[in-house]
């Protein structure tokens, strides 16, 4: 597909992800080898094609948790440090 002689005036297809939809109406959209989105009025797409949404892995309770050593805990516990004499 990718081999076939392009000339002026012709029409492309081309598939992106959408990133956004501003309040304002637009909608930005991401490009394969583009470093950022693009942002368009909604009417400037043929076709929205909707894609399975990606479930982000569900973490336990108590991962990213952990019970710090009392080393490493403040002694004032959130009161304000008295100078040493």
């Amino acid at each position: 597909m990718a081999n076939k002689k392009v000339e002026v005036g012709d029409e492309v297809l081309i598939r992106g992800r959408i990133s956004r939809v501003n309040e304002d109406g637009t909608v930005s959209f991401w490009l394969p080898g583009y470093e950022y989105p693009i942002t368009v009025l909604p009417g400037a797409f043929e076709q929205i094609i909707k894609t399975p949404r990606e479930r982000k892995p569900r973490l336990s309770p108590r991962s990213g948790r952990r019970n710090k050593p009392s080393n490493e805990r403040p002694a004032n516990r959130g009161r304000p440090e008295e100078p040493e004499h």
